[in-house]
């Protein structure tokens, strides 16, 4: 699930294990803080989608809130794991490379690769796209190596045929933009260039989060018949607090606020929230509302 790295990167620390106080201390505030993401937000993300998804009324409206749902789950889902990985090794002396640089804040899909699931692109850019002749080849062969490279990461997520539909959509994806949109892109202000990448991130989401083609095929369809129904008001009012911090977190906002109020007593008044939250988050795992990671499944 990553932060993938390569062996001889981490060998350095193994030998020589002597975390410093501040590094344990940080690292359990990391670890804690992925797993307070994880257990209060990701997981009541993950309850919505299921009931949105169950909903037997459908329209263009309910399944779009379903993607957009889902990727805000997702990406909490998973950033919690690997915030909370990144957490235990600091705790130990062991430093694991960031996973994640807010992928929704791109402004191209390419860009969105080089953000999401970072370990992951680079383990296939080294291992499988740079040894295929990367771009240091004609027009056709450097389009084979992405699709080849985009296939295999469908497939490495799992062996549906949904994972393989939405790597080639990738693949795809990224061969048009850099051989058609790119000047374009380049031209266009940054909120349209945001615009442009969570449209196409929420399409793939189609692919991605649908493991049963008629399904996918009938959620699709779904999607034309009606545009709009009163159940995604009541969904969008019922869950509007959990929906505004799961925006927040997928944004550099929590970020800029710790680094504007950096003072003693400030730390003080965090330090206090995050055992707050701990606890609060130990009493939900108690109860049984704790669910696997998502990227468990692939």
């Amino acid at each position: 699930m990553g932060p993938i790295t390569n062996y001889n990167l981490i060998n350095k620390n193994i030998g020589f294990l002597d975390p410093k106080t501040e590094d344990v201390l940080d690292g359990f505030k990391r670890f804690i803080w992925g797993l307070i993401k994880k257990v209060l937000i990701a997981d009541s993300l993950g309850l919505l989608y299921n009931a949105m998804l169950g909903d037997i009324n459908r329209s263009f409206t309910l399944n779009l809130f379903c993607l957009i749902i889902f990727g805000l789950q997702l990406y909490i889902d998973f950033s919690s794991y690997t915030d909370m990985a990144i957490g235990l090794g600091k705790m130990i002396g062991i430093s694991y490379k960031e996973n994640f640089n807010y992928p929704y804040l791109a402004t191209s899909v390419s860009d969105f690769w080089r953000r999401w699931h970072m370990s992951l692109t680079n383990f296939f850019k080294e291992y499988v796209y740079i040894p295929m002749g990367g771009n240091k080849v004609n027009i056709i062969r450097h389009i084979l190596n992405i699709l080849t490279v985009w296939l295999l990461t469908g497939i490495w997520h799992g062996n549906h045929i949904n994972f393989v539909i939405w790597g080639l959509y990738y693949g795809v994806i990224l061969i048009i933009e850099k051989y058609l949109l790119k000047n374009i892109l380049d031209k266009l202000p940054k909120i349209v260039k945001h615009l442009y990448v969570i449209t196409i991130v929420i399409i793939g989401y189609i692919f991605f989060s649908i493991s049963d083609f008629n399904d996918m095929i009938i959620f699709i369809k779904d999607m034309f018949t009606t545009f709009i129904n009163s159940n995604v008001i009541f969904y969008f009012k019922e869950n509007l607090f959990l929906i505004v911090v799961s925006i927040i977190l997928c944004f550099k906002v929590p970020e800029k606020v710790q680094n504007l109020f950096n003072n003693k007593y400030i730390l003080i008044i965090q330090n206090i929230g995050y055992f707050v939250l701990y606890i609060l988050t130990i009493a939900y795992i108690l109860s049984g509302s704790f669910s696997p990671f998502l990227y468990n499944a692939f």
